[in-house]
């Protein structure tokens, strides 16, 4: 039996692009109800990681070609490609850049796409909820596992246990960040020091025990 996989891609103003794929299903004598599901799974895995990478691919095009249009320049694909770490998947497309003689006078990194370093990914929101999500209760080494294993990203294309630490590390220092900000930006719109003290005693809640103070406050 076979199983035929027809996506079509449709852009606002790029041409639709059409992508076939054909995937040979195990027959009675092959464990279909176990390989069957195990070749379905794969085949819309890969469909569906070609769709994204292809939708982006065209989505750089089409800014590229626009930029042209605004500078009168030349569009060259960048040397690098774009590294995109996602729910859906590990995937890369090419990006491109507006060049008028030896300038560079628009890029798609980081005008669209924002700024990459060597080797860096970009970590998609649906993503990052799940390693959050999963390492909160669980190893960084068992949170790949599982991260890896829903998403059955090939050997060769997982996330990396080091990869997930080091993201959870980040996301750690920005929440503290931002928390810091909030109670110093509170206190000080409140009049108080840093430490928690009112600045001076015609503040309206100086000295008064918490719960009356909060009350008086509002």
């Amino acid at each position: 039996m076979e199983l035929v996989i027809h996506i079509v891609l449709r852009n606002t103003t790029c041409a639709k692009e059409v992508m076939n794929q054909m995937f040979e299903l195990p027959d009675a004598q092959s464990d279909p109800i176990n390989e069957g599901e195990r070749v379905i799974l794969d085949v819309f895995t890969l469909a569906q990681t070609q769709a994204y990478q292809r939708y982006l691919a065209s989505v750089a095009r089409e800014a590229a070609e626009t930029a042209q249009a605004a500078y009168s320049g030349t569009v060259v694909e960048n040397a690098t490609l774009y590294r995109v770490d996602g729910e859906i998947g590990r995937i890369t497309f090419p990006t491109y850049a507006v060049h008028q003689e030896e300038q560079i006078v628009w890029n798609s990194v980081p005008k669209v796409f924002g700024a990459q370093g060597p080797r860096e990914f970009y970590a998609t929101r649906s993503a990052k909820e799940l390693l959050l999500d999963f390492s909160s209760f669980s190893s960084y080494r068992k949170t790949a596992r599982v991260f890896n294993r829903i998403r059955r990203s090939p050997r060769q294309n997982r996330t990396p246990v080091t990869t997930i630490a080091s993201f959870v590390h980040r996301e750690g220092i920005a929440v503290q960040a931002y928390l810091c900000h909030f109670v110093t930006s509170t206190l000080a719109h409140h009049q108080f020091t840093s430490d928690g003290v009112p600045q001076s005693e015609t503040n309206p809640v100086y000295q008064r025990p918490l719960a009356e103070a909060k009350h008086a406050a509002g």
